[in-house]
């Protein structure tokens, strides 16, 4: 679990000291990060989600495409016991909805 919570803590200071990246093809990423939004170990769920909103804030409305993916998914895990997890999604959200414009306006 070590590892892949490395990995995701990786993702976030990679991003983090951008506030702007480069519209690309993140979709492997974003993938990869919402697999182990189900991961076992909170810790490593509540990491990936944390990514995932640095990567929404860094992208913006380049990122619509897949917050709207990933809805389903954090809202699913708005409802997880950790504290740890549900203040991620929290964050997470409040990313999306504030950073991530509905591009079909």
């Amino acid at each position: 679990w070590g590892e892949r919570k490395e990995a995701a803590e990786l993702i976030i200071s990679l991003v983090s000291p951008h506030e702007v990246l480069a519209a690309a093809d993140y979709t492997v990423v974003v993938k990869g990060l919402k697999r182990l939004f189900s991961d076992a170990h909170i810790n490593v769920a509540a990491a990936a989600i944390r990514a995932t909103a640095t990567i929404a804030a860094a992208l913006g409305r380049s990122f619509a495409s897949h917050a709207r993916k990933l809805a389903p998914a954090l809202l699913e895990k708005a409802t997880d016991k950790s504290r740890v997890v549900v203040e991620a999604v929290r964050a997470a959200l409040a990313v999306l909805s504030s950073r991530v414009p509905d591009s079909r306006r």
